[in-house]
């Protein structure tokens, strides 16, 4: 027969027990990695404009080697890459960059690894070396939007392109009228010069 005392040790012991189960049992989830915005910038049809996004990393430490990509995506739904491709997420979790004015702007947790397509059609899903993805409307109401230009040739629709984009180390102005078919249905691209830009043109076949 157990002792009062030897007893009340293993109540006690036993009690200590479904305490710190219970303990680990309340315990709240780790957070998966996620992105925030704190600042974004006004909503716009697009054009040449930069201005600063950013925002915060959820549990972005459980991440090794983890940046972000922002991206606008413009009225017409071409995607336009900010001044810096990839920004590095800061000690306090928290991330800022420049980007192009848009009607929507999103921002990727990725892996170093991560080599986005150029330019990107769709918003990639999380899943590989992309962590975690976020989209936000711009800020304000969007300015009246600007009719997409279309040309047909060689027997396909293309769309001529407006919105600027950062290519090559340098940003590149487009306008849609350095794009034509003449009567003949032969493609004219052309560059001009308007001071202190040159503009240039580009068209992209409809799918």
């Amino acid at each position: 027969m157990l002792s009062r005392t030897a007893t009340s040790a293993k109540r006690a012991l036993l009690l200590a027990g479904c305490l710190l189960l219970a303990a680990c049992e309340s315990r709240s989830p780790v957070a998966a990695p996620s992105i925030v915005f704190d600042k974004v910038p006004r909503g716009d049809v697009g054009g040449p404009d930069t201005r600063t996004i950013g925002g915060r990393a959820i549990s972005a430490n459980r991440v090794s080697k983890s940046s972000y990509m922002p991206e606008a995506k413009d009225s017409g739904g071409s995607s336009r890459s900010p001044t810096a491709l990839f920004t590095a997420i800061q000690g306090d979790s928290r991330w800022k960059n420049q980007t192009h004015l848009g009607s929507q702007y999103a921002a990727l947790l990725v892996n170093q690894g991560y080599r986005p397509a150029r330019p990107p059609k769709t918003l990639p899903s999380p899943g590989g070396t992309v962590i975690a993805s976020a989209v936000v409307t711009g800020e304000g109401p969007l300015p009246a939007e600007i009719p997409l230009k279309t040309v047909n040739f060689s027997g396909y629709d293309w769309t001529v392109r407006r919105a600027a984009s950062y290519r090559g180390g340098s940003h590149n102005s487009f306008g849609a009228e350095n794009a034509w078919t003449d009567k003949n249905g032969a493609l004219h691209l052309r560059v001009t010069r308007r001071d202190p830009d040159w503009i240039c043109a580009e068209v992209e076949a409809d799918p």
